[in-house]
């Protein structure tokens, strides 16, 4: 699982992209659209809150920081940081591996746009606010590239995957299983054969199978 709330509208619209999945594609869409205006309208709020309390002074937001100052100046490496999170995220999803990292790593790079975007409009800065927008687009831009280049290759692979040979793992796993069942319908077909084994005078299954192409036939 992926902390990053944003990133499963993300992933989705990238899977549409590799599976030409447009109803997907929208719903996904839709949710980023919908998702990132009421997360800044949020964080604009809790801004004017803060400034009303006193909780920060809005000369120190707008002193030049370089901690800050990446957000609403992108580069390059914005974009890289971005593919390397899609592909992170990605990766994490296709392993089926909780990922609470991956998931800070990919808010990372949305998250602060986002919310800058809402903190420079409320303290009248526009040109750090666009600043802030356009690595949101790049960053999102990256991320869904990314997730759909590795999905897309994965798939490649496992299709271009060769087929198992009587000495692999799979087929001893299989074989193990099978021997001393004594029901022949429960004795389990080798991975990557077909049909079914034969059984002995004493009934057990037989588990030695020859490989002919994608079929397999029972040695005597």
């Amino acid at each position: 699982m992926v902390v990053g709330p944003e990133f499963g509208p993300l992933a989705g619209l990238a899977l549409a992209l590799v599976d030409r999945r447009w109803k997907l594609a929208r719903r996904a869409a839709l949710a980023l659209v919908i998702g990132f205006p009421i997360a800044m309208a949020v964080t604009a709020l809790a801004t004017l809150l803060s400034i009303w309390l006193g909780l920060f002074d809005p000369a120190v937001v707008l002193s030049k920081n370089s901690a800050t100052e990446f957000i609403y100046h992108p580069g390059p490496y914005s974009f890289i940081v971005a593919v390397l999170a899609g592909a992170a995220g990605m990766l994490s999803l296709i392993g089926r591996k909780s990922a609470a990292l991956v998931g800070v790593f990919i808010s990372v790079t949305t998250v602060p746009a986002a919310g800058y975007v809402a903190v420079a409009l409320v303290l009248g800065e526009q040109g750090r606010a666009a600043g802030s927008v356009l690595q949101l687009l790049l960053n999102v831009t990256g991320i869904v590239v990314a997730a759909a280049a590795v999905l897309f290759v994965y798939r490649v692979a496992r299709r271009r995957r060769p087929a198992p040979t009587r000495y692999s793992a799979a087929h001893a796993a299989a074989a193990a299983r099978s021997v001393g069942s004594r029901n022949p319908s429960v004795a389990e077909v080798p991975f990557g054969c077909r049909g079914s084994p034969n059984t002995g005078i004493d009934g057990e299954a037989k588990a030695q199978w020859r490989y002919e192409g994608s079929n397999c036939r029972v040695l005597d």
